[in-house]
């Protein structure tokens, strides 16, 4: 058997063992030049099978290389003058991006880490980018989370759009879960018109949205009746204390098919599994302002980035500053909803 060529020979030395763990570009924080190197430093593997190809009339063969799904990047080596290329795909015979004299591995992996260094820095580029698979694993759906830009999280191709007509919303009949309100001292309210009492837009916007859970936090099971119309997603009612009548006969939401409801401390640890599945959340407590700022951050380290719904932001002035200092995007809906202002 002939020895191997030198230059692969000084190549193939430099490779990781085969076996080896390597790394995907968004797997690894890379920011620095010397990132870069260190990242290509375990990104190339050992590829067998000596394939080559033909360029600018030399003859390359590949000498190491890594492959995920239908890319694979390779570096070739004209072992005749000891020049390399280093390309992307060569089934679809895209030109190399990066060439050089090889006089070491060391030497190509600084001519590759300067080109993606270069790339990184001066690309500049604004217009529209579409990530693949940013829930895919945890190094995915960091990357995604680190994005400072404007962004939106389009996996499920859901755009809530809920529109707040007088006439629509007074069209909603809410009688069909009279019976399980009537022991609350606040049924009198329950059928009151939007822009009154905030029972109708609760049933409204659960109907619009679309996943499969909404959540309700805080005593009143007359909003858990209400966004229960929704019949077809699972209504999760939290609350530390039950607020219910103590004779289990009387007729509650807790007897609606489609609503359960959590008792207890442990609502707060549990919360952020519901979570994923939830456009929607109510938070109707004791409008105070501390509980709801400790929901809030439970939400904001949830990254929950879909509806919640603050009842009674008007009533007094923790609620009005708990609702001020809310950063994010947000809408004052009491004209569809209480009759505060």
């Amino acid at each position: 058997m002939p020895p191997t060529h030198p230059v692969i020979q000084a190549i193939q030395d430099a490779m990781p063992p085969e076996g080896t763990e390597t790394y995907n570009l968004y797997e690894k924080d890379v920011k620095t030049l010397e990132e870069v190197k260190e990242y290509l430093r375990t990104w190339f593997i050992r590829q067998p099978g000596g394939y080559s190809r033909e360029w600018d009339g030399a003859h390359y063969t590949l000498v190491v290389g890594f492959r995920r799904g239908y890319c694979s990047h390779q570096v070739f080596v004209d072992t005749d003058t000891g020049s390399y290329i280093f390309t992307c795909d060569e089934e679809k015979e895209i030109p190399p991006f990066v060439t050089g004299e090889f006089s070491s591995f060391e030497a190509v992996i600084d001519d590759i880490a300067v080109y993606f260094a270069k790339v990184l820095e001066e690309a500049k580029f604004d217009g529209l980018l579409i990530v693949d698979d940013i829930h895919f694993n945890e190094h995915t759906q960091r990357f995604f989370d680190d994005i400072k830009q404007t962004k939106y999280d389009i996996t499920s191709s859901e755009i809530i759009d809920i529109v707040l007509d007088p006439t629509d919303l007074n069209a909603i009949d809410l009688s069909s879960v009279n019976s399980v309100c009537r022991w609350s001292s606040n049924f009198r309210f329950f059928d009151l018109s939007a822009g009154e009492e905030h029972y109708i837009l609760l049933a409204h916007v659960a109907r619009s949205v679309r996943r499969p859970t909404i959540i309700d936090i805080g005593p009143s099971r007359l909003s858990a009746a209400a966004l229960s119309l929704a019949t077809e997603k699972t209504v999760r009612s939290f609350d530390l204390i039950s607020s219910l009548p103590s004779d289990p006969s009387v007729p509650t939401a807790i007897h609606i098919p489609n609503v359960r409801l959590e008792i207890g401390p442990n609502y707060m640890r549990d919360l952020p599994d519901h979570l994923r599945t939830s456009d929607l959340v109510l938070l109707d407590i004791d409008h105070l302002g501390k509980s709801e700022r400790d929901i809030f951050k439970v939400l904001e380290e949830a990254k929950f980035d879909r509806l919640l719904i603050v009842d009674d932001i008007p009533l007094n002035e923790h609620m009005q500053r708990f609702w001020d200092d809310i950063k994010q995007t947000k809408y004052d809906i009491s004209s569809s909803g209480h009759w505060h202002r």
